[in-house]
């Protein structure tokens, strides 16, 4: 029973810290240099923290030991998000003066 809790509050805790990132942005704790859109640097935070509990539930699926299962999360998460910018960099090259191959 601990290990299942454990598992889900590791692929949960991402996810759980966001609201806690919102208030911090919000109050002027945290201060990415933005104004009033410093809220919309919490997009990429929550899109990369999904992928890392749909990855870390996939793993615990898989029957990946934890340390693991966490490290290999994290790596795709961060794949999926590099991927997600290298698709939208892609579709949006001509706003961007580049002319596609």
């Amino acid at each position: 029973m601990s290990n299942i809790l454990g598992r889900l509050g590791l692929g949960l805790l991402p996810l759980a810290m966001t609201p806690l990132l919102l208030w911090l942005t919000g109050e002027g704790y945290l201060n990415f240099g933005g104004g009033c859109k410093d809220i919309l640097a919490l997009i990429p935070w929550l899109i990369w923290a999904l992928a890392f509990f749909i990855c870390s539930m996939v793993l615990w699926r898989k029957g990946a030991p934890l340390l693991r299962a966490a490290l290999y999360a994290a790596a795709g998460a961060t794949g999926i998000m590099v991927l997600l910018f290298i698709i939208l960099l892609a579709t949006q090259a001509g706003l961007l003066g580049i002319k596609p191959p």
